[in-house]
């Protein structure tokens, strides 16, 4: 779920979309999707971003009432279900393999972005895009930093390591790019935030194995 503004905003697995009160759970609204929920919102500018599984469409509702503000449809491939949302843009990628960029208020597409290989989620935060691409069979192979007003790239980071991931992510905080792997061998990397250089690197299995 995502809690703004005095409400939590929650969707299912038979694509409803709920809107409820925050002190006590009354719902407000409630949509419903052809396509399950299987992802949080992501909440801003009074609105509700959402993607849907398996939907090529992203759809904005008004936080408020949950009417439709309106939609856009990548034509190819299916939107992922999560949506990033900052500085006035939404991001989010397709099983086309490709990142996409728009307008907030208006829908209008700004940019897109791809590699020809899968990619994780987007973090996006300091007017910049940080996202992970990785390999058909699930190899990470390294972290793009974007500029978020074109799409160009900053830097890339090629990873130190080449296993197979379970769930990827990408994570953000005080100046420094964190990504993660949870399968055989369990893995994270720290890197700064505006130089893509390497701050430190830790196996987590050799680290527990350790203790």
């Amino acid at each position: 779920p995502a809690v703004a503004d005095g409400k939590i905003f929650i969707g299912d697995e038979n694509g409803n979309l709920y809107g409820l009160d925050l002190e006590t759970g009354a719902v407000l609204w409630n949509i419903q999707e052809p396509s399950p929920f299987r992802s949080s919102p992501a909440i801003a500018y009074g609105k509700v971003f959402v993607g849907s599984e398996g939907s090529s469409n992203i759809k904005v509702f008004d936080e408020n009432n949950g009417s439709l503000l309106w939609q856009y449809s990548t034509g190819s491939g299916a939107a992922a279900p999560s949506v990033n949302v900052a500085d006035g843009r939404v991001f989010f990628n397709t099983q086309d393999k490709m990142l996409y960029c728009l307008n907030a208020t208006t829908s209008q597409l700004l940019w897109t972005f791809g590699t020809g290989l899968n990619m994780t989620y987007p973090a996006a935060v300091d007017y910049r895009v940080f996202v992970g691409h990785y390999s058909t069979d699930s190899n990470l192979l390294g972290v793009y930093c974007l500029r978020q007003s074109d799409g160009a790239v900053l830097w890339k980071r090629e990873s130190s390591v080449s296993t197979p991931i379970d769930s990827l992510t990408v994570a953000v905080a005080d100046g420094e790019v964190y990504w993660f792997n949870n399968r055989s061998t369990p893995y994270v990397e720290c890197l700064d935030e505006f130089s893509g250089n390497l701050i430190w690197a830790v196996n987590i299995a050799e680290l527990l194995s350790s203790v």
